[in-house]
């Protein structure tokens, strides 16, 4: 029996040795672009099914009540076929008749009913606001026009008196009263301040239209004037406001405050996107507005998404999409 040769070359072994390779590539997760997109609408269109209950992505710690307050109000020409509302995001008025109306010139001095607010609600902030406009009139007979004009005054008080046939606005729109019903108009922020809780007392104090203070929202100012039809209602305003709102902790409504949701940086710069490039105004109803915001939050999403992962989001969008229609 011979020894073996410790000396004998051992056999290299012919397994490649791989290293692990690290993937700082990011994962698709939290970047299904249709739940994004519908946390997106949820804050923006007032309309859209997911908008109530929901609370704005700020940085606030404060425990809110998200609370919806829906109404309906009347389109109502004077003596001359004339009439004019305004309208603002506001908690306990949110709309004013004209008290007095010269040609296209219309002043407002006071609020209308107050609004059913929570009983004890200390603080409030306005989610999001919309309208939509319909027309009673009998169309083969009536005729008439609506003059929509949206603006950014800072506040109500400038709007003791408005003439609406100048150009002082954001945006205006003349609408037949044959083509108004299913028309719908959504009201936009205009200062970051939008996101901060305000007392009662701070903005609307009295139902007077000039005691109203700080109007981080635009305002829309509805005319319209008949051709025959005079001293009756003439249209419907349907109104939506979506708030959150606070209580002092003594008060027993306390217990139904939750936190803030998790703030998502995406979701609020798409949201301010499509506020800053997309009309207030919309003509084909309520479900025009959710399918338009939705499209127009995917489109921006997929803007802002890092190349490698903008294709597997677009294969999963289609694929959720898919599962949905199906």
């Amino acid at each position: 029996m011979t020894k073996r040769n410790n000396n004998r070359k051992q056999k290299k072994s012919t397994k490649k040795k791989t290293a692990k390779k690290i993937n700082n590539t990011p994962t698709m997760r939290n970047t299904n672009i249709t739940q994004l997109a519908r946390a997106v609408c949820s804050v923006t269109d007032p309309f859209c099914p997911a908008a109530k209950g929901t609370k704005q992505s700020t940085f606030s710690t404060t425990p809110s009540l998200a609370f919806q307050h829906k109404y309906l109000a009347g389109l109502v020409a004077d003596a001359n076929g004339r009439g004019c509302l305004l309208v603002v995001p506001g908690y306990t008025y949110s709309f004013a008749s004209a008290s007095a109306q010269t040609g296209a010139v219309a002043t407002f001095t006071s609020f209308n009913t107050a609004n059913s607010p929570a009983l004890g609600a200390t603080r409030y902030r306005v989610v999001s606001m919309g309208i939509t406009l319909a027309s009673i009139l009998n169309s083969m007979v009536d005729s008439g026009l609506v003059q929509i004009r949206v603006y950014n005054f800072g506040n109500a008080g400038q709007f003791g008196t408005v003439d609406v046939s100048t150009y002082n606005n954001l945006e205006q729109y003349n609408i037949p009263f044959s083509k108004l019903t299913g028309t719908t108009l959504i009201f936009k922020p205009t200062d970051p301040s939008f996101a901060q809780y305000r007392t009662v007392s701070q903005v609307q104090p009295t139902a007077a239209v000039a005691d109203m203070g700080a109007l981080p929202w635009t305002a829309i100012v509805i005319g319209f004037v008949t051709s025959n039809v005079v001293s009756q209602q003439v249209g419907t305003m349907e109104v939506r406001i979506n708030y959150e709102i606070t209580f002092d902790d003594d008060n027993a409504n306390a217990m139904l405050l939750t936190g803030p949701p998790k703030t998502n940086p995406l979701v609020d710069r798409v949201q301010q996107t499509i506020y800053s490039t997309s009309s207030s105004l919309f003509k084909s109803g309520a479900q025009a507005v959710e399918s338009y915001i939705t499209s127009k939050a995917k489109a921006a999403l997929l803007a802002l998404l890092p190349p490698q992962i903008k294709g597997p989001a677009m294969l999963a969008n289609a694929a959720y999409t898919a599962m949905e229609v199906d």
